[in-house]
């Protein structure tokens, strides 16, 4: 019974709770509140930290394991290949920041790649900061709840690899409140999360990708920002 009501929370109020969320931040924004999103980022990190770690403790209560939730070492194959995979994206990743922090037309790019969310993202050196630790809880929390927990949940009806795909749907759904591209967006992420996840027999791989993806998103907006108030600054200092 217990584990329906995490499955509801992720399933059907996280959705309406993540739009109510954001709504309310992009309020505060226009009116100009301060540090609106270094507090919409902690309360973030204070509520996932919150659901995961009761999930967790009931979890344990049940006398289940953490390799049941796929908290388990990697296989060796699957997970050398999944390694380097990651080592090769954050490759990516880091030659994609210096050219954006160089190049005024790449940064108009990633902003406009970021539709609704860019208002949101990180624009000053302490929101980056707290944007990393939100990077790293909700690529935890957020692995532990859908990967490890919806998809054992879903085991007895569905395989692995349907599973997967039926956990990234909600997944996307969850995070309707970036729009419907948005979240068909999020929910390819969710699929290859899921790959990774099985692919590798181990839920410690999708975490580590799944929060790298999300650090990547906030250090982009941050170089972007950072370009752009830097440009501003000289503005004003010539005028």
């Amino acid at each position: 019974m217990i584990d329906l009501v995490f499955v509801l929370l992720l399933t059907v109020a996280a959705p309406f709770y993540s739009v109510a969320s954001i709504r309310r931040m992009r309020r505060r924004l226009e009116m100009g509140m301060p540090n609106v999103r270094s507090r919409s980022y902690l309360r973030t990190i204070m509520v996932q930290a919150i659901l995961v770690g009761l999930l967790l403790v009931h979890w344990f209560q049940q006398g289940r394991t953490p390799q049941q939730l796929g908290l388990r070492s990697p296989d060796p194959v699957g997970g050398w290949i999944v390694a380097f995979m990651l080592l090769w994206a954050a490759v990516l990743m880091l030659r994609t920041w210096q050219r954006v922090a160089v190049d005024e037309k790449l940064q108009q790019e990633v902003l406009a790649g970021f539709g609704p969310l860019a208002s949101m993202l990180p624009h000053t050196r302490r929101e980056w900061q707290r944007g990393l630790s939100l990077s790293l809880v909700v690529g935890c929390t957020e692995e532990v709840a859908f990967r490890g927990f919806l998809i054992w949940w879903l085991q007895p009806v569905l395989d692995p690899w349907l599973g997967l795909i039926a956990v990234a749907v909600v997944f996307g759904v969850a995070h309707v409140y970036q729009g419907l591209a948005g979240a068909v967006r999020v929910g390819f992420a969710g699929v290859v999360f899921g790959v990774v996840y099985v692919g590798s027999n181990s839920l410690w791989m999708a975490m580590a990708l799944h929060a790298l993806i999300d650090a990547h998103a906030f250090t982009l907006s941050y170089l972007v920002h950072r370009s752009q108030n830097a440009e501003t600054a000289d503005d004003a200092d010539r005028i």
